[in-house]
């Protein structure tokens, strides 16, 4: 039977400061992304699959937020995008491979650089990155 690779989900454009307006933003676009991705999914496995095999399907399993720094608020956001179940399933989180963060913290104060780190990271801790 056929199967789909998992997606990699990508912040887009230049690099740049991203504030929660961007973030959300950004999870809009995933969101598109990983249904259209779980339709498709759903399609290969055929008729006979049942919610509870769609949830254990791992939908992404890379992830790239580099050359953009976060705002405090915009990594809670993304944080907790990548921590919830996507429609009823696995959280797309626990499924993440790979992840890219450089440069997640450019040009932020210490302090602040390490807070989103921190959050950033901790949206990770089911993962087997």
């Amino acid at each position: 039977m056929a199967q789909l690779a998992p997606l990699k989900l990508e912040v887009t454009g230049e690099r740049e400061f991203v504030e929660a307006s961007k973030a959300r933003e950004f999870i809009a676009l995933w969101t598109e992304q990983l249904t259209a991705h779980r339709q498709e999914v759903q399609a290969i496995l055929g008729d006979t699959t049942t919610e509870g095999d769609l949830g254990n399907v791992v939908l992404c399993d890379r992830i790239r937020l580099s050359d953009k720094s976060f705002s405090d608020e915009a990594a809670d956001i993304i944080a907790a995008f990548l921590k919830e179940p996507f429609m009823g399933g696995r959280s797309i989180a626990s499924g993440i491979l790979y992840a890219e963060l450089d440069d997640i913290i450019a040009g932020r104060m210490t302090e602040m650089g390490l807070h989103v780190l921190q959050t950033i990271c901790d949206a990770f801790a089911d993962a087997k990155l």
